[in-house]
């Protein structure tokens, strides 16, 4: 057991442990990221209306016309 929380308390802090010597700066890191949210956003309001004509679809089916 203890060579597993040590295992995954180093795993933890390797981010930590990171330089920063990344290619994009943290701008365009924040874009990426706000553009992450927002396609995840409008993928989720893509599923919800494919659900509710679903839902529509089946109610007409079966309480019939």
């Amino acid at each position: 057991m203890k060579p597993l929380f040590i295992f995954l308390l180093v795993l933890v802090s390797q981010p930590v442990l990171a330089a920063d010597d990344s290619l994009l700066s943290g701008e365009m890191m924040n874009y990426i990221g706000f553009g992450a949210i927002v396609f995840t956003l409008i993928l989720f309001v893509i599923v919800m209306l494919v659900l509710l004509r679903t839902f529509k679809v089946m109610t007409k089916i079966i309480l019939g016309p």
